[in-house]
């Protein structure tokens, strides 16, 4: 493809930001045409953008003309859309002047060009397409990426950019809630790190109250309570240890890379700094005697929130329970499994499920145990006769895979709500050690509080984690 240049900024109407980066021919100038709010400050940042928003760019070459496709991005963290986005340059300048789309941004970002030799078409017939064998520019390489001057597999020239690139004047935004990941952030193919901001509930600052719920073995679950809806307000932060914090603990700041683990979002490999740490504990707790076994003595002003109760109609709706995952929520009235099917049969200590497609002959699954394999009737194949019983014991309400008990101290119960049934996993050793299921088959529990979790391909997928003896008023 390609020239030489450097990008810049286009005049459009209102106001714009210029910053030029490195003069000569190999850089670019990126001009910004600031959105409504201005481009944001640290005092007045621009709010975080879950919803798409459009600003105008202009990109010039300077030192040198480029006629040809160049790429911008929004760095360190922003999708754009597309999100390789591709504007034609001519005589060294974007014309028309370019709007650019993107979202999920915060903190300090730049919309950075480049000449990366990209120009877009149909994977099918471009010339660095996973088809293409040819070698059009005689380097020695076809197609991508074995190509070097291949950016993407439907680049359709195999000929590099010039490498000019240039930034734009920073754009400043609020950093996201905890609503914010949950909603923009979590599951998106676009690896992020985010800072969520804390504070106290008196204080007129930046950012939610963030108040831990709950410390586990691997990490912590905590909930913004400074929002009055608190659907979508609660997270999960995988320490891979116990952290020290404490039920009722507050955090100033979390730093943490957002990722989903089986359809559960997790905060990973988290920093935190929180509110009022006692120097001598230091686990985050206010006041003299800091804290006892149920967590701190003198919160840091929040009271933890009213647990939300759940039931079948609820249960049985994945939309409405995503809003709910990693907050503390109770379920009453359930019923214990009346059964523990063993599936181990060939007594390795574990389940095999194996896998259809190395190659395994599949098992004809008899679901309904009626003595025949009938698909219509729902019956289907498995792998193995092991994952046959598990998923046959998984699709009954009144019965638990007694390997998910002994092996993750996971059991079943069930919640009756007129004609609706649903079911929900319990894990709760750690609540209370002396409560063994098995002894409880059949009986209807009054109440279990805990922390909700998903596993996608549970059966079934919620899972509840309550924290000690008085989530379980049925703990013996």
């Amino acid at each position: 493809m390609r020239r030489q240049g450097l990008f810049a900024a286009l005049a459009l109407t209102g106001c714009t930001e210029t910053n030029e980066y490195g003069a000569g021919a190999t850089s670019l100038r990126v001009t910004l045409v600031a959105p409504d709010g201005g481009l944001g400050s640290e005092d007045d940042p621009l709010p975080f953008s879950s919803d798409w928003m459009t600003l105008g760019v202009e990109v010039e070459s300077l030192g040198g003309p480029i006629d040809g496709a160049i790429t911008l991005r929004v760095l360190p963290v922003g999708r754009t859309s597309p999100a390789i986005t591709a504007v034609e340059m001519v005589a060294g300048r974007t014309v028309p002047a370019t709007e650019l789309r993107f979202r999920r941004a915060f903190g300090e970002v730049r919309v950075v060009a480049s000449d990366d030799g990209y120009v877009p078409g149909d994977p099918r017939e471009a010339a660095c397409g996973d088809g293409d064998i040819r070698d059009d520019d005689g380097d020695g390489a076809a197609g991508y990426p074995d190509d070097p001057g291949c950016f993407m597999y439907d680049d359709t020239t195999e000929e590099p950019g010039t490498g000019a690139a240039g930034a734009s004047e920073p754009l400043l935004f609020a950093n996201p809630r905890v609503r914010d990941v949950q909603q923009a952030l979590a599951g998106s193919s676009q690896p992020v790190r985010v800072q969520l901001d804390g504070r106290l509930p008196d204080e007129d600052a930046p950012g939610g109250v963030l108040l831990v719920t709950h410390r586990a073995t691997d990490g912590f679950y905590f909930t913004d309570v400074a929002e009055p809806d608190l659907g979508w307000q609660s997270a999960f932060a995988f320490n891979f240890s116990t952290p020290r914090l404490m039920r009722g603990s507050c955090l100033r700041v979390l730093t943490a890379g957002v990722e989903e683990f089986y359809g559960f979002t997790e905060l990973g490999s988290p920093a935190w700094q929180c509110v009022g740490a006692d120097g001598a504990s230091g686990v985050c707790c206010r006041g003299d005697a800091a804290y006892d076994e149920k967590g701190c003595i003198e919160p840091c002003g929040a009271a933890l929130p009213a647990p939300v109760e759940i039931d079948a109609a609820m249960l049985s709706d994945d939309g409405e329970m995503e809003a709910w995952e990693s907050a503390l929520v109770v379920v009453r009235d359930l019923t214990v499994a009346a059964r523990f099917d063993a599936c181990d049969v060939d007594g390795d200590g574990g389940i095999d499920f194996g896998d259809c497609d190395a190659g395994e002959s599949s098992f004809e699954c008899d679901l309904d145990r009626d003595g025949a394999f009938d698909p219509d009737a729902g019956d289907r194949l498995a792998c193995t006769e092991e994952a046959c019983c598990s998923n046959r014991c998984g699709d009954q309400p009144d019965c638990s895979v007694l390997e998910s008990l002994l092996d993750r101290d996971q059991w079943t119960a069930t919640v009756v709500d007129g004609s609706r049934t649903a079911e929900i996993a319990i894990v709760s050793s750690a609540a209370c050690p002396n409560f063994d299921p098995r002894e409880h088959a059949g009986r209807t529990l009054g109440s279990i509080t805990g922390n909700l979790r998903e596993l996608s391909f549970g059966r079934p997928k919620w899972i509840l984690s309550p924290r000690d003896t008085d989530d379980m008023p049925d703990c013996p």
